[in-house]
């Protein structure tokens, strides 16, 4: 088993560490933070993993390192908290994480939405759906024309059964998909989702416009996932107004 090898390798790697540099060295905090992301990837090691990303913030708080590796040490340790069942405490050090990585990175960087999206989950298994919402209408109004977060927030929405709400973020994440550039399987993959949406709200001239500029959009597409997405779309009702011979 290759995580039982990776394991074995950090242990021993850590050992070497802690004879050379001592067990309190920033030069631990690499090979600990590796050696948790294995215990973590394992899933029945989450206590494990808890006590190696729990050093690696000590350590890291010792040598007063508040820079974005300390951020991401702190996210791990927040997802093997999550991990183990101790949400509550998962939350505070995920929020910790979060704004770390907001004041370091900005608002749209990539490591900055991941810890938005392991924080929201963690509200999520809370039942905390305000403030998720809360957290969301923050991120989409310093970021209105990120795409990730709008398809979170319309995820969201659709969960809590905002139907039209979530419509309406995928409706913008898509203006945006097209305004980025040539169709890809993102695109699609919001198109596909609105579809569903549109039919449950009963907003039907919306669907049948949207099959059309669909198939339009992705008329000349080769990838077999997006001509999957768009055809199974324009079939999903009778009267999608679209020429059934041109997606077969």
């Amino acid at each position: 088993d290759k995580l039982d090898e990776a394991e074995t390798v950090y242990h021993q790697s850590l050992e070497i560490r802690n004879k050379l540099e001592g067990d309190e060295s920033l030069g631990v905090t690499a090979v600990l933070n590796n050696l948790g992301l294995v215990l973590l990837a394992r899933g029945d090691k989450s206590e494990e993993a808890e006590t190696a990303f729990r050093r690696v913030v000590n350590i890291g708080k010792q040598h007063g390192n508040q820079g974005p590796d300390m951020a991401t040490y702190i996210n791990n340790l927040g997802r093997a908290l999550g991990q183990g069942g101790k949400l509550e405490e998962a939350e505070l050090r995920l929020r910790e994480s979060l704004e770390m990585r907001r004041r370091l990175l900005g608002d749209n960087h990539p490591f900055l939405l991941e810890s938005l999206e392991v924080l929201l989950y963690t509200l999520t298994r809370q039942g905390k759906f305000h403030e998720v919402l809360n957290l969301l209408n923050d991120f989409v109004s310093a970021a209105p024309e990120n795409v990730r977060i709008l398809q979170m927030r319309a995820t969201h929405y659709a969960r809590q059964g905002g139907w039209k709400e979530a419509a309406a973020d995928l409706t913008r994440c898509i203006q945006l998909d097209v305004a980025s550039g040539p169709p890809g399987r993102v695109e699609a993959s919001h198109r596909h989702e609105l579809v569903a949406l549109l039919i449950q709200t009963g907003q039907l001239d919306a669907y049948r416009d949207h099959c059309r500029q669909s198939v339009e959009r992705f008329r000349q597409t080769e990838d077999t996932e997006e001509a999957y997405h768009v055809a199974k779309d324009c079939v999903m009702r009778p009267d999608s107004g679209v020429d059934l011979a041109v997606v077969s």
